[in-house]
């Protein structure tokens, strides 16, 4: 019985602990929601002035990559407008937007010059001019254009400013456009440190170089396309012709280039090397007359 007395006695202790454990624990809760409510509106944190400029930084960023990221970025060249001098580290041409280079003289034969690879057909040497009259426009070089004959029989305004023939003396270093595009970019962003205007008038160039590859910058003639679209007006022979051509191939419709209610459509095929190119490179044969008929005749029904 004794035993038992004491179990009931030690039970009714332990809950009377657990009921003014409860009443402590209530009273704590609505202390710290008087002081949240009340005392903690007029409270003042005290921080170090390195803590608050670290998390303003932190806050700023991650307001500036919100922002960003709810924006869609432009299709279009790679080209970055930039006014510090930032050498390209990518495929991409940086330029700058309010520096201009005096072109060298072409009658000048004491200057370097730059010179491209000419091989190819006519595709290949429009490239390789735009390519060298974009560097000229740009940086000022001299150049010596090897497709002035070719290009001049089909378009009548190929009048880039070159060098004669004489002037072209030594041996030039062998280079890719890219890796010359860069060494100018670089020696135009130094040579702006020290004028104190926007136009520099001393060379770019101290050594002359060759263009070995088959140049197309395609951010650089994307970013000017315009202005190799004024590169490359037909002569009036040319334009004739085409036109003679065409009238012929209507004649089946009743209608001529200039009499007609419907649009033209023209296709180029590539073939001569590329034929022998995509056998080589990739075992693959082009397409043939059947498969460019077909195709057109369910493009002539829709």
């Amino acid at each position: 019985m004794a035993i038992i007395q004491q179990k009931k006695t030690i039970i009714w202790i332990l809950g009377f602990l657990c009921l003014v454990n409860s009443f402590v624990i209530i009273e704590l809760s609505y202390r710290h929601q008087w002081i949240s409510t009340n005392v903690a509106n007029n409270t003042v944190l005290q921080l170090p002035k390195t803590v608050l400029v670290n998390l303003l930084k932190i806050y700023r960023n991650l307001t500036v990559n919100a922002i960003a990221s709810t924006r869609k970025e432009p299709a279009g060249p790679c080209l970055t407008l930039i006014e510090k001098p930032k050498p390209s580290q990518s495929g991409c041409f940086s330029y700058f937007s309010k520096l201009q280079v005096q072109p060298v003289p072409e009658n000048d034969c004491d200057k370097p010059y730059v010179t491209i690879n000419k091989s190819g057909r006519l595709g290949n040497k429009m490239c390789q001019y735009a390519s060298l009259y974009i560097l000229r426009h740009l940086f000022g070089v001299a150049i010596f254009d090897e497709m002035h004959t070719t290009l001049d029989k089909i378009f009548k305004n190929i009048d880039i400013p070159v060098k004669k023939p004489d002037c072209f003396v030594g041996k030039a270093k062998s280079t890719t456009y890219k890796s010359l595009y860069d060494k100018l970019y670089r020696a135009e962003a130094t040579a702006q440190n020290t004028i104190i205007s926007n136009i520099i008038t001393e060379p770019l160039l101290d050594t002359p170089y060759h263009i070995y590859s088959y140049a197309a910058p395609r951010d650089l003639l994307l970013e000017y396309r315009k202005l190799i679209h004024s590169l490359f007006i037909f002569r009036d022979e040319v334009r004739q012709n085409a036109i003679r051509n065409i009238d012929t191939a209507l004649r089946s419709f009743n209608a001529t280039y200039h009499h007609r209610d419907f649009p033209i459509v023209t296709v180029h095929v590539r073939r001569t090397d590329y034929t022998k190119h995509l056998k080589n490179r990739i075992n693959l044969t082009q397409l043939d007359k059947v498969y460019y008929t077909n195709a057109f005749e369910f493009y002539k029904k829709r």
